[in-house]
């Protein structure tokens, strides 16, 4: 079942002859198939701006050499893409057997001062998913829906990407 429709009575209290059903149904069956071409003309415009953006991201990496550089344009197009105002890249400190965060974003605002290999990260559920190479989501205690994703150099887990949406039950 898709939908329904009602009828109410005609005006002059005649019953509903079944030639004007069937047309009713036929125009019903009409315009369910328009809406169904419309939602999928803009389910391919939504993919195609998606993919837009994921070529001309891609395009960038290829050009940029410096690490500051790379997070900044990491943020940028999380930010455009999911409208995200928060972002934390994490990486892992092969030798010292460490992650600390490279890049601290909070409503837009970047501090550097929590960036660097003296920001030692405790979370345990960033260590998770550095170790394991999975993505985790879930709810902080203030209804925040969080996501936290490896990154990966080849087939090494080399840190973890970490956001979360302000609007709680979002």
């Amino acid at each position: 079942l898709l939908g329904w429709m009602t009828l109410a009575p005609k005006e002059n209290k005649k019953r509903i002859r079944h030639a004007e059903l069937d047309y009713i149904s036929t125009l019903l069956n009409q315009t369910w198939i328009a809406l169904e071409r419309a939602n999928v003309v803009l389910s391919l415009e939504t993919r195609v701006s998606e993919l837009d953006l994921l070529s001309q991201f891609s395009e960038y990496l290829s050009f940029t050499q410096d690490e500051d550089m790379l997070v900044e344009l990491v943020y940028t197009n999380f930010q455009r893409l999911l409208g995200i105002k928060d972002l934390f890249i994490y990486l892992r400190h092969p030798e010292m057997d460490k992650v600390y965060k490279i890049f601290h974003v909070e409503n837009d605002e970047r501090y550097d001062q929590f960036e660097g290999e003296t920001a030692v990260v405790d979370d345990p559920r960033i260590h998770e998913v550095i170790r394991t190479g999975r993505t985790m989501t879930g709810e902080d205690e203030n209804g925040r829906f969080w996501v936290a994703t490896s990154l990966y150099a080849g087939t090494s887990t080399i840190g973890a990407l970490h956001t979360f949406f302000r609007q709680p039950n979002m």
